[in-house]
């Protein structure tokens, strides 16, 4: 069975799962590198194919492929090992196949979190060259899941500048999976799977510094009522100001990450925010927007800026220069997270 593939940059073709061992009957980790024609590689491993036993009589499967930058392979999985528990399991292999003994003990490792089950689903490479798995481990003392995950040095010994020792979990709620991950180009690490919803499951995301700590997405306040409308307002109760006012709409607003209120210069330097001002057309695909700026970077003269003596964000949408119709301010994490509209008018 096939769970995952890959691509070199010379069109060539990974691919990666499990085969049943036919003199044990067990599932192995199972690999075939194909040309761009679709015809097996035999560069690869002799014939195209290969496949990696952990330890006889286990059952192990890849579930996720990377090709490096050198050329060299990657693959993560699960293999059931001597304490009969499935544990996080990798293997790289060099360009032709053959195991890199430089990775693990003999081109392979396996990773257990909490002595119990731990399902690898899959990786990343950073631009260090270390690896980050994700996948599913269950807890130590009750039967639920948590989003785990494990970075690796070049050799293949655990990264222990990344959490506590080279490993984190997270916890939702009871039945949380990660199902995959993805690395920004700043180092963090996002992971991406499934979280109990109490009824069926959710979607379920979380992001982590380089450093493996988590870092909560905001809640956004509601933007304050502006304090200069020159309006009336309309039905729906959205602010309407007049054509061609030379005054300001400031646009004011609070935030909390992870439950705590935004209150320190600092914090809103860790927690930047982007406001995007959109002019609404008769349909989506007619929006247009207008101006979209960072805290602290806006490109019009207009401020946007963190006022820490009343633990308010403040940016100042001037009414002068804009064209008669509705407009949407969106309040958003710049890192992702937390976002929020509101709604005014030029009459």
């Amino acid at each position: 069975m096939v769970d995952d593939v890959a691509f070199q940059q010379d069109g060539k073709i990974i691919a990666s799962g499990s085969i049943h061992d036919p003199a044990t009957g067990h599932p192995e980790f199972a690999l075939a590198r194909y040309n761009p024609d679709g015809s097996l590689d035999t560069s690869f491993d002799g014939d195209g194919k290969l496949t990696t036993d952990f330890n006889d009589g286990s059952q192990e499967q890849a579930r996720a492929i990377a090709v490096q930058a050198d050329g060299k392979v990657t693959a993560v999985g699960r293999t059931y090992t001597a304490s009969t528990t499935y544990d996080f399991a990798a293997a790289r292999y060099n360009p032709d196949g053959s195991l890199d003994t430089s990775f693990g003990a003999d081109g392979k490792l396996a990773t257990d979190f909490n002595g119990r089950d731990d399902f690898a689903t899959d990786l990343a490479v950073d631009q260090d060259g270390k690896m980050v798995a994700v996948g599913q481990v269950f807890a130590p003392a009750v039967v639920c899941s948590d989003f785990g995950l494990a970075r690796y040095n070049q050799d293949g010994s655990l990264d222990t500048s990344f959490g506590a020792d080279g490993r984190i979990t997270t916890d939702f709620g009871c039945g949380d999976a990660a199902s995959t991950l993805g690395v920004q180009s700043d180092g963090k690490i996002v992971a991406a799977g499934l979280a109990d919803g109490g009824i069926g499951s959710d979607f379920a995301l979380a992001r982590y510094s380089g450093e493996g700590v988590f870092t909560p997405a905001c809640a956004i306040g509601e933007i304050l009522p502006p304090v200069n409308d020159v309006g009336s307002a309309t039905d729906d109760g959205m602010s309407a100001y007049k054509y061609g006012s030379r005054g300001v709409i400031p646009a004011r607003f609070r935030a909390k990450c992870d439950d705590d209120p935004v209150d320190t210069q600092a914090e809103a330097d860790a927690h930047p925010m982007t406001l995007t001002l959109t002019r609404l057309g008769a349909t989506t695909a007619q929006d247009i927007v207008v101006e979209s700026t960072e805290t602290g970077s806006a490109n019009t003269g207009n401020l946007f800026r963190f006022d820490d003596a009343v633990d308010q964000y403040v940016y100042n949408v001037g009414v002068k220069g804009l064209a008669k119709g509705t407009y949407r301010i969106t309040i958003s994490e710049a890192n992702g997270g937390g976002s929020h509209d509101e709604w005014f008018s030029i009459k």
